[in-house]
């Protein structure tokens, strides 16, 4: 038999767990400002918002 790998499930928090928590706690303004309260967002989405936001990894330094 063939076994199937399933992917991880990603974990999802909500716009007030995401904007209360340490790890975004500089950026809690922005995330305040841009995230809808009635979807629920993953780290890694949250880190693509950041990233495109401030533009990190683009400024060819």
């Amino acid at each position: 038999m063939a076994e199937t790998k399933k992917e991880p499930e990603k974990i999802l928090f909500s716009k007030e767990q995401i904007v209360s928590s340490m790890r975004y706690k500089k950026y809690r303004d922005f995330l305040s400002g841009n995230l809808d309260k009635h979807k629920n967002y993953s780290t890694e989405e949250i880190d693509k918002m950041i990233d495109s936001f401030y533009g990190k990894g683009k400024s060819g330094k």
